[in-house]
């Protein structure tokens, strides 16, 4: 068998080798509970690498563990994905001290992870202490509208938040998420004030269009600094189009700076002529 790369990998973070910046660690390559504990004690303290794409291998609760170590005490990773679809809330619970802590952080995506409605809460810890993540991945997850609720509740105390790209595709989301969203953004020192793109995707928000628009047309309003907004097969439909465009020219300021959005994703939902003629 083809031997274990796993000792140069933390040679090479051990001696902060400087050409070592990116590892991605396929998903065909299996290691052992020992070899990702030979990797992560390695990584704790280099300060080298930046990136680590370990997603879609199954990972033991004390690799998990190990991991969150890393995070809190490594100072040069940027951009971590790690885990199978199987990881499951409790996986990110395993981690969620060392996510919360990082100053380093910029880019986490726990996409596809099997995180529900429980891990919303624990999201929400994450993002109610983090000050550095500017990218968040949370697409494919089964959240629904509860999950949101949690997370938006514990992340509105973070006034500091850099969050500038939410990626909320296919989280099993309706109009009911999308006004948890929009509370979030309407708080005082909301921490989407710096928010430039959102992506809500694959959702479901034709239950209540109207509503969904309403609260769409406040997040833009709110959220100054977001230029693209991707709403793809999320049969937002007529009425909601139509609510979207009435409610960001009620709020249109008198004077001042305008919203900054100049892309709105909206194939596949069911738009048909009065859409059309609202937009």
């Amino acid at each position: 068998p083809e031997p274990s790369p796993v000792a140069g990998w933390a040679g090479k973070l051990r001696s902060n080798d400087a050409s070592f910046r990116s590892l991605t660690i396929l998903s065909f390559r299996t290691l052992s509970e020992s070899e990702w504990l030979e990797l992560f004690d390695a990584l704790k303290e280099n300060q080298t690498l930046t990136e680590l794409n370990a997603s879609g291998h199954a990972l033991t609760a004390l690799a998990l563990s190990a991991l969150g170590e890393v995070l809190l005490n490594n100072s040069t990773l940027e951009s971590v994905d790690f885990g199978d679809k199987n990881l499951g809330d409790s996986g990110v619970e395993c981690v969620k001290d060392g996510l919360a802590s990082s100053t380093s952080l910029r880019k986490l995506s726990l996409e596809y992870k099997s995180v529900t409605q429980v891990g919303g809460h624990t999201i929400g810890h994450v993002l109610s202490r983090n000050v550095a993540l500017v990218e968040v991945t949370l697409s494919r997850n089964a959240l629904c509208d509860e999950g949101l609720e949690a997370l938006c509740a514990a992340w509105s105390s973070n006034g500091e938040s850099h969050v500038e790209v939410l990626n909320l595709a296919e989280t099993g989301m309706t109009a009911v998420g999308l006004g948890h969203l929009e509370r979030l953004a309407s708080s005082p020192a909301s921490p989407l004030r710096r928010l430039r793109r959102l992506i809500l995707t694959g959702n479901d928000f034709g239950g209540d269009g109207r509503a969904s628009g309403r609260a769409l047309a406040t997040i833009i309003h709110q959220c100054g600094s977001l230029v693209g907004v991707q709403l793809e097969n999320s049969s937002f439909g007529d009425d909601g189009l139509a609510a979207l465009t009435q409610g960001l020219l009620l709020l249109r300021p008198a004077s001042g700076p305008t919203p900054a959005l100049t892309e709105l994703g909206l194939a596949h939902n069911g738009i048909g002529p009065a859409g059309a003629r609202a937009l």
